[in-house]
């Protein structure tokens, strides 16, 4: 498992901190574009050039390989990106939810999912609608990124209900967080990859509980962990939010810096 954060102190923009704290840097360079990284998995990212309309790239920056993506149509703004890479067979999807009809940029009442396939090189476009629910879909979290498990992205709704996309059935729909979450006013929620498995943890004062999903169709969250923050300042608690966590590390992620967090001494 590694962490790949943009560097904002650096020339160089990348930087790449595995589970042990080590963290080196390396560039883009090689894509001869100017980019921005908006997914990653399993050691492949997914950008888009801030140079050329709608050209998208997926690349292994360790490999240096990458693929130039069709072009597609759709000019509307991207709400949701998500990447999805087989382990095995490096296959991979690529999602993105683009707003298509709303009252405001945070609320999509219509919206068009746009679905690349990497063994058939084509994007496919599914027009869906806000699940029945009336409310329309919000996709809250800036600095939560698209979670990748299995065959299945995750990513925060509204009122921090969680949007599943099931690439097997190419379909999206609503589970509910464990209810200490669903209930929580004040605690900030984030989704994660947690061993294989989906989890999602919420802060609130000097506490992090971490729930792990364990049964995806019965909604049932076991509570992995209580993990106890008192030890570091309360601004970092405040400001900074986790980005990728392991049985033994939490990584705290701030403006400037990547803080390892032990989980348990």
């Amino acid at each position: 498992m590694a962490l790949l954060v943009e560097d904002n102190s650096s020339r160089n923009p990348m930087r790449c901190v595995d589970k042990s704290g080590l963290s080196f840097e390396f560039s883009l360079g090689f894509l001869n574009d100017h980019v921005r990284v908006r997914a990653s998995c399993n050691g492949l990212l997914f950008c888009s050039s801030m140079k050329i309309d709608r050209a998208y790239y997926v690349c292994n920056p360790m490999t240096r390989e990458f693929k130039l993506l069709p072009v597609i149509e759709e000019r509307r703004l991207t709400k949701i990106v998500g990447l999805a890479v087989d382990p095995y067979t490096q296959r991979y999807n690529v999602v993105l939810a683009v707003l298509a009809d709303s009252d405001s940029s945070y609320v999509l009442r219509l919206f068009n999912c746009l679905l690349f396939d990497s063994e058939t090189n084509v994007w496919k476009k599914l027009v869906l609608d806000s699940f029945g629910t009336g409310g329309g879909l919000v996709y809250t979290a800036d600095q939560n990124q698209v979670v990748s498990v299995g065959r299945s992205l995750y990513c925060l709704s509204v009122s921090s209900k969680i949007l599943v996309f099931d690439l097997f059935n190419e379909a999206w729909k609503e589970i509910t967080p464990p209810a200490e979450i669903a209930k929580s006013c004040t605690s900030r929620v984030l989704l994660l990859e947690l061993e294989g498995s989906l989890s999602v943890t919420n802060i609130s004062g000097e506490s992090m509980n971490i729930w792990v999903l364990k049964d995806c169709l019965r909604e049932e969250w076991e509570l992995a962990d209580r993990v106890n923050l008192g030890s570091i300042s309360e601004f970092l608690r405040e400001t900074a939010f986790p980005v990728t966590l392991n049985r033994d590390f939490i990584f705290l992620r701030t403006f400037r810096d990547v803080w390892v967090f032990r989980r348990k001494e």
